[in-house]
């Protein structure tokens, strides 16, 4: 679910994946479907939301996913260093996706990384 907090009071969500019993993407029994559609909901917080820290599940995820993705990963923390990585998206979530989707932490990572590959003019 990708969120958003204008207020304490109010939490914008676009739900990703939606339970759905024809889903190709799977948590245990449960089985889910990648929400296509454009809906944001106002949802009220809960304190059953589940909170992923994704830079202190780095370690843990970059050993779930296959080895050539864990070689971009070890060149980003050679770049920006472990602390400011995370791996997002569909692996963060538990499920087994297609990509790793990668981010990097901090205005200083970003130069970092552009430097690297040129990707800023300064």
């Amino acid at each position: 679910m990708r969120a958003s907090w204008p207020s304490s009071k109010d939490i914008y969500a676009f739900p990703l994946y939606l339970k759905n019993s024809h889903g190709d993407r799977g948590r245990g029994k449960i089985k889910f479907k990648k929400n296509n559609g454009d809906e944001i909901n106002n949802i009220k917080p809960q304190n059953s939301r589940i909170v992923y820290c994704a830079r202190k599940l780095y370690k843990k995820i970059y050993h779930r996913i296959p080895k050539e993705w864990q070689k971009l990963g070890d060149a980003l923390e050679t770049i920006v260093g472990i602390n400011n990585l995370a791996i997002i998206g569909s692996w963060l979530l538990g499920f087994e996706g297609k990509d790793v989707d990668y981010a990097l932490y901090g205005l200083d990572s970003l130069d970092k990384f552009s430097q690297k590959y040129r990707l800023r003019q300064d």
